[in-house]
């Protein structure tokens, strides 16, 4: 799993043995920032591409993505946006899943006959296991949606890495979902100095309180967790290290003068 550093958004790469998916595609223009990243980790075809929902920082660089790679598929948290991006996929439902190497793929929400008011509650919630761990993304989806999933799902939610809500707004990582998820790590995919103020104290709190190791992109770079019978974290700003940027351990608290 690598957690592109996109700014303020959220592109995530997930990579079984011969299977390659992206959830989400970050803003702007793919070109700039996700066609190289994903050059550089030497992807060249991606077999499906998961758009949780149609905003701006999560779905905005779809159309030039597709044009700079091989795509399998689409699936969106709200279909009916392809068209206006002019693309062509399905719709991501509850009860979607696959299995590519060993490894489960299940989607959990949204399902079909829901229809919500704001564009976060479509967003499609994916939840990635393999053998001995699991991941759980939500996109922007908030408290309101992870609390249908607690009361539907359970403990059957367990993951060891929790993607942020909303990339740490106050709006998601309630306390009933951190508890029924009991994750390990929690990845914030967030803008440097970002005007929202992300990831959001009272998040870090709850998550400080649960005993839950952070990593964030605005800290750390592009952050990869290889899933095995651990789960083994790297942080891109600590592997490529420069001497104008302040020395820090992958995941380590922000201090003062830890900046760009």
């Amino acid at each position: 799993m690598t957690v592109l550093d996109v700014g303020q958004g959220l592109a995530v790469l997930l990579q079984t043995a011969r299977h390659n998916l992206l959830f989400d595609t970050g803003p702007g223009e793919a070109g700039r920032i996700v066609l190289p990243q994903l050059a550089g980790l030497g992807v060249e075809r991606l077999d499906t591409v998961l758009l949780s929902h149609h905003d701006n920082d999560h779905d905005g660089a779809a159309a030039s993505l597709l044009a700079g790679i091989k795509v399998g598929r689409i699936l969106a948290g709200q279909p009916q946006s392809l068209a206006e991006m002019g693309l062509r996929g399905s719709a991501c439902l509850r009860g979607q899943s696959w299995v590519w190497d060993g490894v489960r793929f299940d989607v959990l929400s949204p399902g079909a006959q829901e229809m919500a008011a704001d564009d976060n509650s479509h967003s499609c919630v994916l939840r990635v296991a393999t053998r001995q761990q699991a991941i759980m993304l939500s996109g922007d989806a908030p408290q309101a949606v992870e609390s249908e999933l607690v009361r539907r799902y359970g403990p059957a939610l367990g993951s060891t890495v929790l993607v942020a809500g909303h990339h740490g707004s106050k709006t998601s990582s309630a306390d009933d979902w951190l508890a029924a998820l009991h994750p390990a790590w929690l990845v914030v995919s967030a803008g440097y100095l970002n005007r929202y103020h992300h990831p959001h104290p009272s998040v870090l709190a709850r998550v400080q309180q649960a005993a839950i190791s952070v990593l964030r992109t605005d800290l750390d770079g592009a952050i990869t967790l290889q899933l095995g019978a651990t789960t083994v974290p790297s942080c891109y700003r600590t592997a490529a290290r420069r001497y104008w940027r302040a020395e820090g351990d992958c995941g380590a608290p922000p201090a003062a003068g830890r900046g760009l």
